[in-house]
Formats: C-alpha cells, structure tokens, sequence
C-alpha cells in the first residue's frame, strides 16, 4: 500500500469537512478531506502534482497526484463571484511541487460575496482511505501536513480526462439522450459530485458530452473540464446492463424540479446582517423568503410551428404587459424610472435572443424551455462580463424570461401569493425591476438582495417606490426562517433579527415621528429655503422629462428652479439622435414648466460609461468609466454636438437657460466648447447664455479656480467625484457600500473647487445625490456651496433641513469634518451637531 501526505494548502485554522455549510461537501459526497479556515491570501498545491483543471470562476483547482485526484475548493457558493477575488498563478497542464502557488485571493471581495471561506481539501478518487492528521487546529501552508492518502496498489483512480466521441456511441448496446443544464452557474463542483456519485451506483458505463468531447460521469474533475455552463446542452451516453436505468437516473437530475441548492444551511434566527444601503427607510416585519421563479422543465414536441406561434403571441404580450408597467409609471411622476421597461421592450425583441429561441424549437423544445433557457444562458453571459454595470443587466434579462415563460404557462407567483406578503420583509438572492414594482404594490415593508447593486434597476425602482431596500446583504439572511420578527435599517443597510418588543416600539416611534416630519416638510414646501441666520440657499431640480412634465412636478414640489436638465434622457431608447427642433421643444417646455424667471441648467449629452447609446459607435473599452465620456465623446461627434448647443440657444426665448458642460478635465476642453457656443449663437443672432463647467473629477477639482475664470459657474457632480477620487466603480454591487461621497477626500476636493470659485466670484452648485442626502446639507452648506439641485421628491425635505441650520454652525462642522479619518467618521460627526437625519 503506498501513502501519499498532502500539506496545508492555505495558513488557516484546521476544519472537519463536516463543519462547511454547504451538504455536498459536509456530507462527504464530494469526497474524503478537510477544510481550513484561511488566514492567508494564497492557495498552494498540497503535494507534488499536475494541474488537471481550473474553474472558469477560479475558486477551484483539480490536481492530479499519480492517479489520485485532489479537489481544491475556496469557499462556499465562490463561483458565483465569477472569478472577482481570484487571479490563478498557474495553468492547466503544469507540474507543480508541494507548496507551489496556485491562486491568490482577495479576502475582502471573496468575504462579501460568500457564504463562507472554508476552504475545503478533498480527495476526489474512490476506493482510497484518508486519514487526517492529529495535531493542533492551526496549520501553515505548504509546511505543515494535513492528510495521509493509503492507496492500495490494486486501486485505480477514475480517468476523468476528455476524449473524442467515438463512432461507438451509435452501436445497438449503446443509450442516448439530451440533457439540458439548468444549474444557474454550470456544472461546478457541487453538482459535479452529485452526478459522480448518482453514477457510481451503476455497473453502466455512462459518459457525458459536450459537442466532440466526452467525460466519465464517475470523475468530477472530468465534468468539471466540460466547462458546461447554463443552457448547454450535453450528450449522455449509457452501456451496460442497467444502462436505461442508468440514464433516468442521471438525466432525471438534469430535468428535475429544482437545482441542487443548500438546503440544509443551518437557521439563522438572531443577530444584525449587514449589506449596502440601496433604497433608504426603516421597516419592522416577518421575514419572508421569496423565489418567485418556477422550474421550468425541459419539454419536447414535434409541433415546432405551434411553438413557435405560442411564443409570438407571449412575447407580444409581454410587450404590451411592459408598455402598460411603463405608462403606468409615467402616469405616477416616475418618468425616469419608468425607462428601465423600455430596456425591458428592448431585450424582449432582441433580434439574437429571438433567433436563439428559435433555434431551440427546431431542436424540437417546447416554446417555455426554448425562451427560458435562451435568456438563462444570456444572463449568464452576461454576469460573466468584466464590467460591471453589463453584468447587472443580467437581472433584466432574468426577468423578460421570467414575464414570457409565465405567460406560456409556467414562471412567477400567483396575485394571491403577492398579497399574501402584505407586512413583510421579503428576502431574496435577487429580484427583477418588475418584481419589486408587484412586491411594493403588495404592501411589502422592506426588500433584503443577497446581490445587485445600489445602481441596479431593481434598486432605482425600490427607491421611486420609497420601499426600503438593502442588496448585497451577508448570504447568512437565506437561511432565516420564514416569520422570524425583524427590523431592516435601509440607512444603515442592516437587517436586525429577533430584536425586541422594545427595539420594535422605538422604530415604530421614528417612523412616527419622520412621518409627522415629512407632512410638515410638505407643507412647508413653497417656503424659502433661508437659514436661520438669513442665508438664502436656493433648492434646484433635478429633471429629465423631454415633455415638460419633470419640470411641472418639480414646481409643484417647491423648486425655485431645474439645476440639472439631464438632456440624454431624450436620447436614450430611440433608433436616431433627437432632431433639433425635438430638442427645443424639450428644452422650451421645461422652461415654461418650472415657471418665469427660474433658472434652467441643461447639461450637454452626458453618455459612455454605464451610458451607451445603441445608434452612435462607442468603442468597446477596457474602462469605460476612463474612456470617452462627456465632451470626449461630443468631441468625436461634432454635428451632435452643434445640434445641440443650438438648440439650447434657441430655447433661451422660452426662458432663462443655461448650459452645463459634462465631464471636464481640462482648460483646453471648456475654451473649445465656448468657442463652438459663440459661434452657433453668432449664426443664431441669438443671445448669450451662461456656461458652466460640471466638477466629476479631482482634475477639475484642482483646477477649479481656472475652470471658474472662464466658466460663468461650477457644478459639483459628487457621484463621479466620489468615484475617481475613491478609485470605487459606482456601480459595483460589493464596493457601492464603501463610495461614500461624505468622504473627507470628496470633501476636500469640495472645498478646493469652492475656493477657487470664490477666487471669480463664481457660484457653485452641488447637482450629485449628496445634495440630497439630508447628513450632508450641513457639510455642504460650511464647506460654502451656494444651492443644491435635488430629486423631485426630496426637495420639500431639503429646503426644511436648511431651514433648521445655521450658516455659522455648518462652517465649524465642516472644517471639523475635513480633518476626520474616513466617511464613518464624518457621518457621525454630522449626526452629533446636527442630529439624525440621514
């Protein structure tokens, strides 16, 4: 019998198998080993061996040791990290030697986005004995030995490599069918080991396939090298005497009525979790979990052009399912918000997923599998994509599937489920942007996201909808109980279990009392916004309505004027730019809407980024965010360009305009900008307008005092600013939590573009979401911005906060502000001069 010892293979805490949350590994299917609790960020090769395979998601690596086969998996529910927190050292194919680098890993990101760290060592070959080693709990990686391999030399291990099909497979003893995979992140190593051990319980030799490549259903490691992903669709061959019953059983798993999921995750039924705040609010209410989305079994047909009319008619449907959500949003003062079902329309008659579908029918699939598993694969994709704001988009795919495989038969929860949930706080691993709209009209008092993103559309909607949501929550939330009481903190992005008829009674008396405080703030709406100290402090308007109607609201709301006319959004979901004369009836009635004499800033097109637009060639860019954004891209279209200034020159007949340039970095850019303003308005025999320069990154910032020499004024962007100076993707789902604009970095780059405005005598606006956010109104107003420019729904809230300040109380907790350590500080400093109102 021959012994192979394999090391630590990462510094950490020794762990039985039986301790990792997760039943397949728990349970030994997967196989004999042990875990470590990681106290290092890098993975070594436990013995000497070649690396047989690496996960697309890089949280796991097969080793081949002289026929034993070693399972290194990081984590629990990695892969759906899809591979952010690992960069692999090696291979596929390299020999390595005990204690070898394979991977190096981002704690941090991994931690957020994962059940747990465990990090489990397996031996994935059957019929050797393992034995652990005795000793203490801490180990070191590469040195310190952790199991002992008895490998009889009769035992061979199973041979998992790939191999061409042979013309075999077609011979009278040989079984086949299709299977589908349904697993939302592919065959990784969970269901991998699933399906080796339902196979092991047969004398049939079964083999799986995957275009011209086949693998032993028995080796993990060779399903794992299918790199199967959602959707695919695999081959499985059976031989043998109990071949049949070989393929019901491992096809079964395939078509069964749910994916493997970890089912026997321990309750969580006390304690606070804590994720990033999305939509804020403060609810108390029973837990519900929510999985709205039905399995949706493969099913065959002969009738390809029945399906395929079924799914015309579901599809045209849903069209006029989402014009209806749509206009219904539009009807409520949510224009912008309602543009997220134009995307939804979009998707729905994609031309590539249609034909996909189609595809899939000629394949002979019913209509539900064809399109559900069309979009599964899409959204995929798509969540495998680097950049991050694309990736999101997976959700609204998700959900076109969703809305169409409901209307063919199969899909979401019945009316009497909605309202069943009146009350509750629902928790999910994600929901579509139409979910959470059915969610609030149901009377939901608070959403909890495992993922997304406080940028994501499911979040925007939450928001219009004042539903107070928290995404990206720790994972631990999946497994709390239905009914257990709790109280969800939207503002401080917490989830609190158990908590307490007190803790209850004292959030049922904040509500209470910001009830009372926002009846009171609306009615005081059209009062002016002065301090205390008699400092007029104009509150501005958020808008973006082509028709005029953002602008009525924000009038009625009490706006004294629209410090941001975001001009894309007549853009956005057309098959052509704007004409000019669309555009100055757009411009005209937005100043007509916020009435005479008040101020309209219109802000040139403001897309690249997270802001493509289908019609103009973007470059396809490593980092779009770095890329041609703002004027870079007017630059490289100059007629867009000259439209447009032209048309805002002209809409200044219809009231005081002014015109906002996006995205400067420097003086060169705004002398070019004027320079085409002059002489479009020469042309015109128009009259000049005022010019501004918007401050989005630290090179404006720094530059400000000559930006402001020749600007006419300076508009503080603090949702860029906070990103370039954080060096934090705005729309990163586990990074949004850190993106704090009350950073006293951001802060400072506030001050500097303040004082060097003054140095001109130049007014400075903030138009970012800070303005809005009621923490910060004093920091800005002692940091000696001059007007705020907010969301509709929030300006009756912040003229009231500037009503209760201060100018000379504000500039001592600013410049006390400027000196704290980081965001969390400087909130509480907030919060202890100013009280609670964030």
């Amino acid at each position: 019998m021959s012994v192979l010892t394999l090391v630590a293979p990462i510094t950490g805490v020794v762990t039985p198998l039986r301790a990792v949350p997760d039943p397949a590994f728990a349970s030994g299917t997967v196989g004999q080993g042990v875990a470590v609790d990681p106290l290092d960020a890098v993975l070594v090769a436990p013995c000497d061996a070649v690396v047989r395979h690496i996960h697309r998601a890089r949280h796991a690596v097969t080793l081949d040791a002289g026929g034993v086969e070693i399972l290194l998996h990081v984590g629990v529910d990695t892969v759906r990290l899809e591979g952010r927190g690992f960069t692999a050292l090696v291979d596929a194919g390299r020999s390595v030697r005990a204690g070898t680098p394979l991977l190096r890993l981002d704690i941090d990101v991994i931690a957020q986005g994962a059940a747990s760290l465990l990090t489990s060592c397996v031996v994935l070959t059957p019929g050797v004995e393992v034995e652990p080693f005795v000793g203490g709990t801490h180990c070191r990686a590469g040195t310190d030995a952790l199991l002992r391999i008895r490998l009889p030399e009769t035992a061979v291990a199973v041979a998992g490599g790939a191999k061409e099909v042979g013309p075999s497979s077609s011979a009278p003893d040989v079984q086949t069918r299709t299977v589908i995979v349904r697993e939302s992140s592919g065959l990784h190593a969970r269901p991998a080991a699933l399906l080796a051990t339902i196979a092991r319980g047969f004398e049939a030799e079964l083999r799986l396939a995957k275009g011209a490549r086949a693998v032993d259903v028995r080796s993990v490691v060779g399903l794992l090298t299918l790199e199967a992903a959602c959707g695919d669709a695999l081959t499985l061959t059976a031989a043998g005497a109990d071949a049949e019953a070989a393929l019901d059983a491992v096809a079964g798993w395939f078509g069964g009525a749910t994916p493997y999921t970890m089912t026997s995750r321990a309750p969580i039924l006390t304690g606070t979790l804590r994720g990033i705040a999305a939509a804020p609010g403060l609810a108390v209410g029973a837990v519900r979990q929510w999985a709205a989305e039905a399995p949706v079994r493969p099913r065959r047909t002969e009738d390809a052009t029945g399906e395929r009319r079924r799914l015309e008619a579901a599809t045209a449907t849903a069209g006029i399912e989402l014009e209806t959500l749509r206009d219904r949003l539009i009807a409520e003062g949510h224009a912008a918000r309602a543009r997220i079902f134009d995307a939804h329309l979009a998707l729905l008659r994609d031309p590539e997923l249609v034909s996909e579908a189609e595809d899939r029918l000629l394949e002979g699939f019913a209509a539900e599998w064809a399109w559900w598993s069309t979009c599964a694969a899409q959204a995929e994709r798509l969540r495998g994509l680097r950049d991050a704001t694309l990736a999101t988009r997976a959700t609204d795919l998700r959900d076109v599937g969703r809305r169409v495989t409901r209307l063919l038969g199969e899909g979401e929860a019945s009316v009497d489920a909605l309202a069943a949930l009146a009350g509750l706080i629902v928790v999910a691993e994600d929901l579509t942007p139409s979910e959470v709209v059915d969610l609030g009209r149901a009377g939901v008092v608070g959403l909890c996201m495992t993922s997304g993103g406080a940028n994501a559309h499911a979040a925007i909607l939450a928001r219009g909808l004042g539903l107070p949501t928290v995404v990206g929550i720790d994972p631990a939330v999946l497994g709390v109980p239905d009914g257990v009481e709790a109280i969800l903190d939207a503002g401080t992005g917490t989830l609190q279990l158990a908590p307490g008829a007190e803790a209850c009674e004292a959030v049922h008396a904040r509500q209470q009392r910001a009830q009372a405080r926002h009846a009171a703030d609306l009615a005081a709406a059209h009062a002016p916004s002065v301090t205390q100290d008699g400092q007029h402090v104009p509150v501005l308007a958020n808008v973006g309505d082509a028709d005029g109607s953002g602008a009525r609201r924000a009038l009625a709301a009490g706006a004294e004027g629209i410090g941001l006319f975001r001009s894309e959004f007549a853009f956005e979901h057309r098959a052509e730019s704007p004409t000019e004369a669309e555009q100055v009836a757009s411009y005209s009635a937005a100043a007509g809407g916020i009435g005479v004499g008040r101020p309209v800033v219109i802000r040139l097109l403001d897309v690249g980024g997270d802001k493509p637009l289908p019609y103009l060639p973007m470059p396809i860019e490593a980092n779009p965010f770095l890329g041609e954004r703002g004027l870079r891209f007017l630059f490289t279209h100059e007629t867009v360009l000259r439209t447009q200034l032209r048309a805002v020159l002209r809409a200044a007949a219809a009231g005081p305009v002014a015109l906002l340039l996006p995205m400067v970095t420097t003086l060169d850019e705004l002398t070019r900008v004027r320079a085409l303003v002059e002489a479009e308005r020469v042309a015109l025999g128009a009259p000049a307008i005022p010019v501004g320069v918007m401050i989005e990154t630290p090179a404006a910032a720094l530059l400000a005092d000559r930006l402001a020499a020749s600007a006419d004024f300076l508009s503080i962007g603090t949702n860029d600013l906070t990103q370039y100076a954080l060096a934090m993707d705005r729309t990163h789902p586990r990074l949004a939590a850190q993106a704090d604009a009350l950073h006293p970095a951001v802060l400072r780059l506030i001050a500097q573009t303040v004082e060097g405005a003054r140095q001109h005598r130049r007014p400075v606006t903030v138009c970012g979401a800070l303005a809005g956010d009621l923490a910060a109104v004093p920091l800005l107003l002692g940091l000696g911005v001059e007007e705020l420019s907010v969301d509709v729904p929030l300006i009756a809230a912040v003229k009231a906060r500037v009503r209760g300040l201060t100018l000379a109380d504000c500039r001592v907790t600013a410049q006390a502000a400027l000196a704290c350590a980081d965001a969390t500080e400087v909130r509480a400093l907030a919060a202890a001069r100013h009280g609670e109102e964030s």
